[in-house]
């Protein structure tokens, strides 16, 4: 009986080939959709074997079973109408003459193996899962990898999603309760300092707020000891931190900020161990500070002319910090000679040469020959050995006469860490073994409202084992805001020292140096920073305002000093002050100041004993003075040279129109009048032009300052007989 007719049906003709590779033509011709069709084939012969079809000239497609699997022989017989679908890539054989029983199992058996492969490669993978057990209070908690990334753990999902911590839920009860204790001591910093390097690893990003911790500590641990990189926040409040500054230990600190670490703070405080005495003065030790940033050091080999160098750890190192490998770049520009013949275990080593070429202090590399050796200098040019053969090289002997170059470290930045193999940015100016490496911080941030106070007394120099309230050592990349305040501190209030595109603001620097040594500074700008920017509402009782500069005999650290670059310091007000700035050693800087307090010295120069060596290239540095009650106030050898310049903007050109009374000028006779005019200067040029009509004879015949802020104006009447006049006058000072 017929049902009906099939839907879409095409008739495929066997137009040629063989009868295991058909050719054949389609009526009505080649559909749109073939899937979508059931087609009749008519064989002309039995095949032997896999089939295949050319359908009006198309690439050969084969026909397969409906299993998916090829033909075997007799499954198309000759004129035995056939039907076929097409199946993605291939037509479907829908009633096969003969059935490829061997060719279906195969294909049961494949599919087979391929589960049990699957199960036994989940099973594989479960047994390497360790899962925490569900205990009391497991609900509501999450699933994640620990820090250690070892196994799983549970944690809550407040914790998760907020990444917010309270001390509460990071201390011991034990812990808390000396929190809460206000007659406790209450040094929590060791305990705290452990959770902040757990969670640096395990939340990074996240917020501890410590808040609750107030009252005076006396901190046995630095917060952030042994982090190296803290993505994390951490608020403190009404706290006052005291700490002693790990004397002995080169770039130390009181609290060292690793990378990445934002220390956000509501009234804290921070100062020194009272108990500290004594004067730590070892230009190797410059950089203490009761706020630091200076990872560490380590050693590493590397090769001439190459930029990666292999080190012992790696830990410490970030893409994008500024790293310093000691006694790398011998500078030929900067030398001594040998005074006197030397074996290879020479000790004391006699130099002599010109002084102008400054290399002291107690942590110099020099270079004789391929020889680098380590010591101690002296201003009078003595060498003290610390190591012979330094950096790999060999010990020799040399000649008296022979030049001895200082060699400084080379400054550069990481681009790469892969095990211990690290990549830099600069080549390698000599082959080094084992050189010590200096490794800055990155990208970390303070903020909020704090007191940073050194105590500093320099009647009793107690507490002194510091320099400066807050310092950088190759920072790169790091921010300092809010309404931060730094006093007193025997050496200076912020030190910068060969950092990279830091940007600090602060609203008070006070009370920095020692009077009575002509030493110290509230801000210093030093030895190779760049673009490093600083801003400061308030500086006042200071030795010295600010510097930018190169070198000094009492702040070398590790072959750092060279020149500045681009870096900027701009202050609001300074006052009381006994000098006033100076730039030495520093390309394309700027010093600003709003107001700067009366008589206080300048200089822009570069002929100055401490500095490291003479650089002909000092240019553009400028000095702009908004306001001012100085006198001369600047000097230098290089000012007014190579764009290096000062800018009293005080001194300008300015006009003030000022009112003449009633005054009786005498025939054929003069009148001087003074006259009030602020901002005025002896030995300014002064014009005067009356602002009224003048009675016939009357004319101005001088004008000049007779005293800072009064100027003398002389008038003359030769209209032959005495005349009153009155009336407003502008008058022009350009103070010179």
């Amino acid at each position: 009986m017929r049902i009906a007719d099939l839907a879409g049906d095409y008739a495929l003709i066997v137009t040629g080939g063989t009868p295991n590779a058909i050719e054949a033509t389609v009526i009505p011709g080649l559909p749109t959709a073939p899937g979508q069709h059931i087609y009749i084939l008519v064989p002309t012969s039995t095949n032997t074997g896999p089939v295949t079809i050319s359908v009006e000239g198309e690439p050969a497609v084969p026909i397969k079973s409906t299993f998916g699997t090829d033909l075997s022989a007799n499954s198309i017989l000759a004129d035995v109408p056939q039907l076929l679908v097409w199946s993605v890539d291939h037509y479907a054989l829908l009633t096969p003459a003969a059935v490829d029983a061997d060719a279906i199992l195969a294909t049961v058996v494949a599919a087979k193996d391929d589960a049990e492969d699957a199960r036994d490669a989940a099973v594989a993978a479960a047994a390497g899962v360790s899962l925490p057990s569900i205990v009391s209070g497991s609900a509501g908690k999450v699933l994640q990898v620990n820090a250690g990334e070892t196994a799983h753990e549970l944690v809550s999902v407040a914790d998760v999603a907020a990444r917010t911590f309270g001390l509460k839920a990071l201390l011991s009860a034990a812990d808390w309760a000396d929190v809460r204790d206000a007659t406790n001591v209450r040094d929590i910093a060791s305990p705290l300092n452990a959770r902040i390097a757990e969670l640096a690893g395990t939340y990074p990003g996240c917020t501890i707020d410590a808040t609750a911790w107030r009252g005076e500590t006396v901190a046995e641990v630095d917060l952030f000891n042994g982090i190296t990189a803290a993505n994390i926040r951490l608020i403190t409040g009404k706290l006052t931190l005291r700490k002693e500054m790990n004397q002995g230990v080169a770039g130390s600190g009181a609290f060292r900020r690793p990378s990445y670490l934002h220390w956000e703070m509501h009234g804290t405080v921070i100062k020194p161990l009272t108990a500290i005495t004594g004067n730590v003065a070892s230009p190797n030790d410059s950089e203490k500070s009761m706020v630091s940033s200076w990872l560490g050091q380590t050693t590493g080999t590397g090769a001439f002319n190459q930029k990666t160098v292999t080190v012992d750890n790696p830990a410490i190192f970030n893409v994008g910090a500024r790293i310093a490998i000691e006694g790398l770049s011998a500078d030929s520009t900067v030398a001594y000679n040998l005074s006197g013949n030397i074996d290879s275990s020479t000790l004391t080593i006699n130099l002599s040469g010109s002084t102008l070429h400054t290399i002291n202090g107690g942590h110099v590399y020099v270079q004789i020959d391929n020889e680098i050796i380590l010591g101690a200098i002296s201003t009078g040019g003595v060498m003290t050995v610390a190591q012979r053969g330094a950096n790999g090289s060999t010990a020799a002997s040399h000649t008296s006469g022979t030049p001895v170059y200082w060699s400084n470290s080379l400054v550069t930045t990481v681009m790469s860490v892969v095990g211990s193999v690290v990549t830099v940015s600069d080549a390698f100016p000599n082959h080094f073994t084992d050189a010590v490496i200096h490794v800055g911080a990155i990208g970390h941030k303070v903020s909020g409202e704090y007191l940073i106070d050194g105590e500093f007394d320099e009647g009793t120099g107690s507490p002194s084992a510091f320099y400066q309230c807050m310092g950088s050592v190759l920072s790169t990349g790091c921010t300092v805001s809010g309404r931060g305040v730094l006093r007193r501190a025997p050496f200076a209030g912020l030190f910068e020292y060969a950092s990279a595109y830091n940007k600090i603001s602060l609203d008070e620097v006070a009370t920095i140096g020692r009077p009575s040594s002509n030493l110290g500074g509230g801000i210093w700008i030093f030895g190779q920073n760049l673009r490093t920017k600083v801003r400061c509402a308030r500086l006042q009782n200071t030795v010295n305002a600010c510097f930018i500069d190169d070198k000094s005999e009492s702040a070398g650290l590790f072959g750092l000093e060279r020149p500045n670059n681009q870096c900027s310091i701009s202050i609001e007000c300074a006052t009381n002050l006994a000098n006033g700035f100076g730039i030495s050693g520093s390309r394309d800087s700027r010093i600003r100041f709003g107001f700067l307090s009366a008589d206080v010295a300048g200089t822009i120069n570069n002929n100055e004993g401490q500095r490291t060596s003479l650089l002909p290239d000092i240019r553009n540095n400028v000095v702009t003075i908004e306001s001012d009650a100085c006198g001369s106030g600047a000097s230098g050898d290089v000012l007014n040279k190579d764009g290096n310049r000062v800018r009293r903007l005080s001194l300008s050109e300015f006009l003030t129109q000022v009112m003449l009374g009633s005054t009786n000028i005498p025939a054929n006779g003069a009148n001087d009048v003074n006259f009030s005019v602020p901002g005025s200067k002896v030995g300014a040029a002064v014009s005067v032009t009356p602002l009224f009509a003048p009675l016939g004879g009357i004319a101005v015949a001088y004008a000049y300052v007779v005293a800072p802020d009064s100027v003398k104006v002389g008038f003359t009447n030769s209209s032959g007989g005495d005349l009153a006049v009155a009336g407003n006058l502008l008058i022009s000072v350009r103070n010179g």
